[in-house]
């Protein structure tokens, strides 16, 4: 089976920036979807950038779950994980881990990685309660 991944934020189809226009080519969208947690965002030279949390008492976090198409390559992993600050080798120094986790699609729930946060969340960050980082309401 061909890896999957729930985007929530800056690595979505929507948004603009220097690793999606290259990661996009190589992965297929499949669904918009949500999973259960809290979702912030947290103030980064003067923009915002996502952090999920998974919590069952939480709310629907919104995203979407992309396929990898055949010339989707470890390297390109690589190029996500340093993208996302994820060191699989030093977890306590990690921003976000990557991890297979369910995702909701309204009919069923597949499983997908996703790059969850990983520190504390700092005090100035913003609860995003309606669970959209990408189309905000």
């Amino acid at each position: 089976m061909k890896q999957r991944f729930f985007f929530y934020g800056t690595l979505s189809h929507e948004m603009e920036n220097n690793i999606t226009s290259a990661l996009h080519e190589k992965l297929q969208f499949v669904a918009r979807t949500f999973v259960i947690g809290r979702l912030f965002a947290i103030p980064y030279n003067q923009t915002y950038y996502p952090a999920l949390i998974l919590d069952e008492h939480g709310y629907r976090v919104y995203g979407n779950v992309y396929v990898a198409k055949d010339n989707f390559s470890d390297d390109d992993l690589k190029i996500l994980d340093e993208y996302e600050e994820y060191y699989p080798q030093n977890l306590a120094k990690s921003e976000y881990i990557r991890q297979v986790i369910q995702v909701n699609t309204g009919e069923d729930r597949v499983e997908a990685v996703a790059y969850l946060y990983n520190q504390d969340i700092p005090t100035n960050a913003i609860e995003m309660l309606d669970g959209n980082f990408i189309n905000p309401n």
